[in-house]
């Protein structure tokens, strides 16, 4: 944990770090675990963990009907202005939110979930850290989303752990995957996209760089996940470049 530290800190921006060594039952934390950054696109996770828990307990269907609104203008993602008004199947819209980290479908899922039941139901399972108090939106507003690296990671490894019926591993490993096209797959995608599993989302504003990702790499898999903020962009995903690969390398199945 220094030596992630040391690379992380070396880049200028204040960082949340947490792993989740699951093949070997281990937790690292270097006491920023636990700190609520702003998450920008990783409310994808708060989102998809609020579905899930829905769909498992019968209040929401894989097949209810998402309106869909563009609120995000030229935001990342496959949905367009020409679409606004249309309705999708929430399996559909979470599916194209996770895998093209699409702000206009997870500010769409937002308006269909709202965000005191994304907070209330992340609470209800001991995620303190997360606060969703707005629509992803350029610039910077007075509110913001929050989350910590530690919550983003135990929230994945819940729904990966098929906690949840309907929305679980093989969700996960269908479509919680940015594109290694996505000119914004910069951090973990050069030193995890190579293993045998890699699923991650990824969130980029020009002073930011968050990413959480699920990594099998031979017998052993772990979830790594960093938020970094008050940085620059660039400088922070080449750092958690370096931080993944230095985990890639160091954890193997005892």
């Amino acid at each position: 944990m220094q030596q992630i530290g040391n690379i992380l800190g070396g880049s200028g921006a204040t960082y949340g770090l947490y792993v989740l060594d699951i093949t070997n039952g281990q937790e690292y934390d270097n006491g920023t675990g636990d700190s609520s950054l702003p998450a920008s696109a990783l409310i994808g996770v708060p989102i998809l963990f609020t579905i899930a828990e829905g769909v498992h307990n019968g209040t929401i269907s894989l097949d209810s009907q998402v309106e869909f609104h563009y609120t995000f203008e030229n935001g990342r993602g496959s949905y367009k202005q020409e679409d606004e008004g249309r309705s999708f199947p929430v399996s559909q819209m979470l599916a194209d939110a996770l895998a093209n980290s699409d702000n206009n479908a997870l500010n769409s899922l937002m308006d269909f979930l709202t965000l005191d039941r994304i907070n209330q139901t992340c609470h209800n399972y001991g995620f303190s850290s997360v606060d969703m108090q707005k629509k992803l939106e350029p610039g910077v507003t007075p509110q913001e989303n929050y989350i910590s690296a530690k919550d983003a990671a135990m929230m994945l490894n819940a729904v990966y752990q098929d906690n949840f019926t309907g929305i679980g591993k093989a969700f996960l490993e269908q479509y919680f995957k940015i594109n290694g096209a996505d000119a914004a797959n910069k951090g973990m995608y050069p030193a995890c996209g190579s293993c045998n599993l890699f699923l991650n989302l990824n969130g980029i504003t020009d002073s930011r760089y968050n990413e959480v990702a699920l990594v099998q790499n031979g017998d052993e898999l772990f979830i790594l996940s960093i938020l970094t903020c008050n940085g620059v962009a660039d400088t922070s995903a080449a750092a958690v470049s370096s931080a993944a690969s230095y985990v890639v390398n160091t954890l193997k199945a005892q």
